[in-house]
């Protein structure tokens, strides 16, 4: 959908204010379950992929503490194409780390059903 210069403080409000239940719901509970993980490995997983996992959750929380949250911060109080590029841009990185973490929860699954 396009947005107006005019109306994005406001879109970016209520898309920041819908976001945020999923955030706060998800991502601790994903970070709960990788230190559960690495404290009581399942039989059969290797403990060096289950620390990774888990690094990769920390640096996931470390790039929306570092950039994402403070550039939505930022968008909020209007539109700016530098900003919104940067957003974009480093959303790729959470990206690339969940998409890591799934294909290692996958292996975890794996070997643990083995």
């Amino acid at each position: 959908a396009s947005v107006g210069a005019t109306e994005f403080a406001a879109y970016e409000a209520r898309h920041t204010r819908r976001t945020a239940w999923v955030v706060a719901a998800f991502m601790p509970v994903e970070a709960l379950t990788a230190g559960w993980l690495l404290a009581d490995s399942p039989k059969g997983v290797a403990d060096g992929i289950i620390a990774v996992g888990l690094v990769l959750v920390a640096l996931v929380w470390l790039s929306t503490a570092l950039w994402q949250a403070p550039l939505h911060g930022r968008l909020s109080d209007g539109y700016s194409a530098p900003l919104q590029r940067r957003l974009v841009q480093s959303n790729w990185l959470r990206t690339g780390l969940w998409t890591t973490r799934g294909v290692l929860v996958l292996v975890m699954a794996g070997q643990a059903l083995a």
